[in-house]
């Protein structure tokens, strides 16, 4: 939202931008205006509104910033401004960030979702396999859409700007992964929409 992450050739990982969250993952709390660097061996990131999410070349997979939903994946929800491991021994394809919510894909297909979950009572502090034999997963704000093998999408989430089910004026939230169409190759979220 106002941070920056940029992963450099030689696997180093850098941050800087706003701090309010300790989502630069210095160890800090100070707002940075110049790029400093927080992680090695680092191939692939994921950056919520103040939380994010990185997976290392070893396989291991780190989160920090704001926890107050879960979305750090902890099992608690004490805020990070540190990298702290998470969903040790399982093999990660992918991540995906929400505003607080967070999305993980693992080799075998597996998405497992923790965070905010807004169309519930409670968020979800320890990561929860939602949808297997997925393919690719985005996070919008408030909202996910994955991909299986098949190439059918399912959406889930708010819907209150129709970013799940284009034209459907009355159901505002869907609370578990949904079918909506068939032969989808690629996708990509925004905040409130999505392309495919």
């Amino acid at each position: 939202f106002q941070h920056t992450l940029a992963i450099k050739k030689d696997g180093t990982l850098w941050s800087w931008g706003k701090n309010d969250y300790g989502q630069l993952g210095t160890g800090e709390w100070y707002t940075l205006n110049t790029p400093t660097q927080i992680m090695e061996d680092v191939i692939s990131v994921a950056a919520g509104t103040y939380h994010n999410i990185a997976l290392k070349s070893d396989g291991t997979l780190w989160s920090w910033g704001y926890n107050t939903y879960g979305q750090l994946g902890t099992g608690d929800t004490q805020i990070s401004n540190a990298p702290v491991q998470i969903m040790e021994g399982i093999e990660i394809d992918s991540m995906s960030c929400g505003n607080a919510h967070s999305a993980v894909l693992t080799t075998a297909g597996d998405l497992y979702m923790f965070g905010q979950n807004s169309s519930q009572s409670n968020p979800v502090l320890t990561p929860t396999i939602v949808l297997s034999d997925v393919k690719q997963v985005q996070c919008g704000n408030v909202h996910t859409i994955a991909v299986k093998n098949n190439g059918d999408l399912y959406v889930w989430g708010a819907n209150n700007r129709r970013q799940c089910l284009p034209g459907n004026t009355e159901l505002l939230n869907l609370i578990e992964p949904t079918y909506f169409i068939g032969g989808v190759d690629y996708i990509a979220s925004g905040a409130d929409f999505n392309l495919l």
